[in-house]
């Protein structure tokens, strides 16, 4: 639960997690402060829609537009994602969140609603870099000539000349086939 009257201690919090979502935007701390929603909205709106890519197409691809809407559309939105795709309640209402004051409460949740966002964004990003790796794992195997061109194929009698090289390295003689480079 909070601690009564840490408004600053959770606005620190707050700021280290804008950092870790690369927040570009201006952050009103005297409007986070006193609750004021205007504040808390482009905030939520660049978490859920900027910051992750493959979260944002998650979304689309759920029915759950975010941009474009009134502050109450968008709002009731933000609750069906934290209802329907992070199964998370928030300790406000939407009726509270868009209203001043509750601001200890307003930073807590957008805190919450940050950390989901990371680790969503982290599990989607892990899940693409093992479809990837299958992907490439399976081209190479429908179509082995092209993976093929990553080692080059010599000629035979080079070929040759390099393994006998390389057999001559390995005993300390140099083979006899090769020029001498004096």
């Amino acid at each position: 639960m909070l601690s009564t009257g840490d408004v600053q201690g959770c606005l620190r919090q707050l700021e280290t997690l804008l950092r870790a979502v690369k927040y570009p935007g201006y952050v009103d701390y005297n409007g986070l402060s006193k609750g004021d929603p205007s504040a808390f909205l482009p905030i939520v709106s660049f978490t859920l829609t900027s910051f992750s890519p493959p979260f944002a197409k998650q979304l689309m691809e759920a029915g759950l537009e975010l941009t474009g809407k009134t502050d109450l559309r968008f709002t009731d939105t933000l609750y069906k994602v934290l209802r329907d795709i992070f199964h998370y309640k928030p300790i406000l209402t939407k009726q509270q969140f868009l209203q001043w004051g509750f601001s200890q409460r307003k930073i807590s949740v957008i805190c919450d609603i940050i950390n989901l966002v990371l680790q969503k964004h982290n599990q989607l990003k892990k899940v693409q870099n093992l479809l990837i790796r299958d992907m490439s794992e399976l081209l190479a195997l429908c179509h082995p000539i092209k993976t093929l061109t990553l080692f080059p194929v010599f000629p035979v009698n080079v070929s040759a000349r390099l393994s006998a090289a390389a057999a001559g390295k390995l005993s300390g003689q140099r083979p006899a086939n090769l020029p001498s480079s004096d």
